[in-house]
């Protein structure tokens, strides 16, 4: 199985109305921020994407081990990502879960976004990252992503690689 294309996408965009300070010939008293980034990636782009994998994680007494090694790919089958990097990874944790925190396993741990990366997930929140490239290759000395929280509390993962 390849990975026809894929998309990573970020959008935040807010409105403001602007109520005091503006003459009253203005039509448009709105001011629109947007931070936003897309990437379209196949296995040809110069940030290749060639697997993708998506999987609900449930915690074993508060902590789960992501294998890029032994990865859940659709069907239940494993696939083993060694020698691609992993591009993006996503988790969403559900509302009325605990903080969970996603981190450089604790052996062979894999440096996705530095040697002490470590990002926690609020309830309801989500966390989204592209490396464009920047992550190491997986290999079976950098292969596991740590998942922490409380109890056998779950979220959903989403992984690129190539």
């Amino acid at each position: 199985m390849s990975v026809q294309n894929a998309t990573v996408k970020f959008d935040c965009i807010a409105v403001d109305s602007v109520t005091s300070g503006v003459g009253s010939g203005y039509q448009d008293r709105n001011i629109t921020h947007k931070l936003s980034d897309t990437q379209s990636l196949t296995s040809s782009t110069s940030t290749p994407v060639s697997s993708a994998a998506s999987f609900a994680l449930t915690l074993s007494s508060g902590t789960a081990q992501i294998d890029l090694n032994a990865v859940t790919m659709a069907g239940g089958a494993t696939a083993d990502w060694s020698g691609i990097k992993l591009q993006a990874m996503g988790v969403k944790v559900g509302t009325g879960a605990s903080v969970m925190t996603v981190a450089v396993g604790t052996s062979s741990g894999y440096a996705f976004s530095g040697a002490s990366w470590s990002q926690e997930v609020e309830s309801g929140g989500s966390f989204l990252s592209f490396q464009n490239e920047a992550a190491p290759d997986i290999s079976t000395s950098a292969r596991y992503i740590l998942i922490s929280g409380t109890g056998s509390q779950s979220c959903d993962v989403m992984l690129l690689g190539g």
